[in-house]
């Protein structure tokens, strides 16, 4: 069938837009937070810093990978459906990569958060995009992608301060990072 092209305002007027703009901003305060705090994640457990090369050494390795295998796996789905079932699992990477970084007590389990991480942060740009032309076409999709991305900056920008104030009010990272969130 023919594609729909939704414009702008349109696209923003679906209910699902402000799902995706959940999906684009939550995972993305996590990776922001891990980016600036993971060396004091780890020295708050006894490892070096020198072990943060080696997690993130894994991030990129799988990472590179994870983007490829998306891309693959997103273009064998014959329907939206099975596209969005694939993709939702994203968020569910990014959950188990914070939940897990809440428990680096070694290298071991370093590399294993860096693992999860980088199959999070391949899957996400792949999927998160992919998404949006097939939600919207891609007439309007330059404009469309630019708030998207925006918001995901925007998380990226606000992890940090979120992971200083909740290690300050916990006392600690591995607290802080297994409370979930109160209103």
């Amino acid at each position: 069938g023919e594609e729909e092209d939704f414009t702008f305002r349109e696209a923003f007027s679906t209910p699902q837009a402000f799902v995706l703009l959940w999906v684009f901003f939550w995972p993305t305060i996590g990776w922001g937070g891990m980016n600036v705090h993971l060396i004091s994640i780890c020295a708050e457990q006894g490892l070096a810093p020198s072990s943060v090369s080696v997690i993130y050494l894994a991030v990129g390795v799988v990472g590179t990978l994870s983007s490829i295998g998306m891309g693959v796996l997103i273009d064998r789905c014959r329907t939206k459906d099975a596209k969005t079932r694939l993709i939702a699992v994203v968020p569910l990477l990014s959950a188990c990569s914070l939940f897990l970084s809440s428990l680096i007590n070694s290298l071991f389990v370093g590399v294993l958060f860096g693992i999860l991480t980088g199959l999070f942060v391949g899957a996400y740009q792949v999927a998160g995009f992919s998404m949006i032309a097939t939600l919207y076409g891609r007439k309007h999709l330059g404009s469309i992608q630019a708030v998207y991305q925006a918001i995901g900056i925007l998380g990226v920008a606000s992890g940090p301060v979120i992971m200083s104030k909740a290690k300050e009010d916990f006392g600690g990272y591995g607290p802080a990072l297994r409370t979930p969130p109160q209103p």
